[in-house]
């Protein structure tokens, strides 16, 4: 069998199929047989039966499309009644639900701005232009090379509502979220770090107290308290209280930098490590890392 003819036979088939679904009044599982159908073996008959599904479905604005195409088409073939029906079918369902995006010249002059109409590219001759849709919700966008993807979502209602959607300004990539994002992470990571640094530094304390007590063990002019604290022991245990209130606090921050941050923003990526230093009475450390 050739690719065409088994096209045929898969087209047939789901066109059936289709229309038990259509008399069975499950829409939204015959519309996309049809479709399919019409992609492999197009044909006047399903492009018919097509708007009719999108209209019993409610995509007005899409069953209207698919009718006039199906005029147009009829009209070439040299079928004028079937033209006129398809026309008429159209006519039917006006007035349709239209949705106007405007995007003011502050926005339009933006070098490599693409406009998104439910993620289909919108022409500069579409900008405000008073567009037909299917009554429900659409999602419009706004991208630009160095600038932060603005989104918004709008309803249209049925039969005959009209919205309008402008387009602001696009914010640069560096003063969106990005930065109060890539801040928060970078917080967040000193915090965590300081964790880090607090146990470390409280493993030392608790070391060196067991080893100023073990160094008192039976002499009773000892007293371990003196020995913890020429052994560094008492330093080491303030630096592990400091860390941790600094490193729960950062982490705190970083949080509410993060959570306040524009949901538009990406994140940026933060490395830190914490290289502690400990001497002889003494104890410290720094942090490096790249951002």
């Amino acid at each position: 069998m050739s690719p065409e003819a088994e096209a045929a036979v898969i087209a047939e088939a789901l066109f059936r199929d289709a229309m038990t679904l259509m008399d069975a009044k499950k829409y939204a599982d015959a519309c996309p047989k049809l479709e399919e159908s019409q992609r492999l073996a197009p044909g006047l008959g399903t492009r018919f039966h097509l708007g009719n599904c999108y209209e019993k479905l409610g995509r007005l604005a899409t069953a209207w499309s698919t009718f006039i195409d199906l005029s147009e088409a009829a009209r070439a073939a040299g079928n004028m009644d079937g033209s006129r029906k398809a026309r008429a079918r159209a006519d039917a369902l006006l007035p349709l639900p239209k949705l106007t995006i405007v995007v003011p010249d502050q926005a339009a002059g933006t070098a490599g701005i693409e406009i998104m109409r439910d993620g289909v590219a919108l022409g500069r001759a579409a900008w405000g232009t008073a567009i037909p849709v299917d009554p429900g919700n659409h999602t419009v966008s706004a991208a630009a090379p160095g600038k932060v993807t603005w989104t918004s979502s709008i309803h249209v209602d049925a039969p005959s509502g009209s919205a309008e959607v402008r387009v602001p300004p696009l914010a640069d990539a560096s003063e969106s979220g990005l930065g109060r994002r890539g801040a928060g992470l970078i917080v967040g990571a000193v915090g965590a770090a300081g964790l880090v640094a607090g146990g470390i530094f409280g493993a030392v304390a608790l070391s060196r107290a067991g080893d100023a007590r073990a160094k008192c063990a039976g002499d009773a002019s000892c007293k371990p308290t003196t020995a913890a604290s020429s052994n560094g022991a008492y330093a080491f245990a303030d630096l592990s209280t400091g860390f941790f209130l600094a490193g729960g606090a950062a982490i705190a921050a970083g949080a509410v930098l993060w959570l306040t941050a524009p949901s538009e923003a990406k994140t940026t990526s933060a490395r830190l490590r914490l290289v502690p230093v400990v001497g002889s009475g003494a104890a410290g450390g720094f942090l490096e890392g790249s951002f």
